[in-house]
């Protein structure tokens, strides 16, 4: 077996050898060819160094081959996710401590903000690392299978409630409604996959690609919060921090232990 074949198949794991191979050969094939649509059943066999008959020992069908291919990209996405933004709210939460009460609103903003740019920085980084993965999702989005199009949409969907979870559970942006925290994670999930394509497509640009995005994410979950607030306090505050892009000076921050938030605004600047 060839070293590129054994790696590939290792990721597949769990499954017979020959199911793992034709797996790991379609989605490198569909990764190169962007898109399932643009390979064969002979094309797919031959780089498994397996015959067209084995296909259908493991597989009804081409597509059933292309399906699975399609769940085996897709299965790390949720769990990734969920783990940098665990890791960007460990790093947010001892950054930023709790406090009292009247303090919270912009504290919580500020964590949220944190959240946003440190998970976006390993969701590149995972970019990087596996752009495979996402040229083959960017692909089946505007693919010819409804069925790869749905399992797609189901997976942002997921990924997107999982957001929602993960905000409420670590408090990121308080005493706002549901529905609102709902309409945030929807739109900032759904802008990873084109985030994605951007960032493979212009290695050149990355940096500025990774900027614009954190900025976006920020400012596109400041307007949705903006809509439901009230008090011109707490909009002040909200428009701050959307202003920082989650960059905030780490000395400055650890005043918040001794300073209040009602003290002059330089205690909490952004660089």
């Amino acid at each position: 077996m060839r070293a590129g074949t054994r790696g590939a198949a290792d990721a597949v794991a769990g499954y017979p050898r020959g199911k793992a191979l034709l797996i790991d050969a379609a989605i490198k094939l569909a990764a190169e060819k962007r898109g399932f649509a643009a390979m064969g059943l002979r094309e797919v066999c031959r780089e498994a160094q397996l015959t067209p008959n084995a296909l259908y020992r493991h597989f009804s069908c081409f597509d059933e081959l292309c399906y699975t291919a399609l769940e085996s990209t897709l299965r790390d996405w949720r769990p990734k996710l969920s783990a940098f933004r665990k890791q960007a709210a460990d790093d947010a939460m001892a950054r930023v401590p709790v406090r009292s009460e009247e303090d919270e609103w912009k504290l919580a903003l500020i964590r949220a903000s944190i959240v946003v740019r440190g998970t976006m920085e390993s969701f590149f980084d995972y970019v990087a690392e596996k752009p495979g993965s996402f040229i083959i999702a960017g692909s089946v989005s505007i693919g010819p299978s409804p069925d790869q199009r749905r399992r797609l949409r189901e997976e942002i969907n997921n990924m997107a409630l999982d957001l929602y979870d993960d905000i409420r559970r670590y408090n990121l942006i308080p005493a706002v409604s549901d529905a609102a925290v709902a309409d945030i994670a929807a739109n900032v999930i759904r802008q990873h996959l084109p985030l994605s394509a951007e960032y493979i497509d212009m290695p050149e640009r990355r940096d500025e690609v990774k900027a614009t995005a954190i900025r976006q994410m920020i400012r596109l979950s400041a307007g949705v919060i903006a809509l439901e607030v009230t008090d011109q306090e707490r909009l002040s505050s909200l428009i701050e921090v959307a202003q920082s892009d989650g960059r905030y000076n780490q000395a400055r921050l650890t005043r918040l232990s001794a300073d209040s938030l009602t003290a002059p605004d330089a205690n909490i600047t952004a660089v």
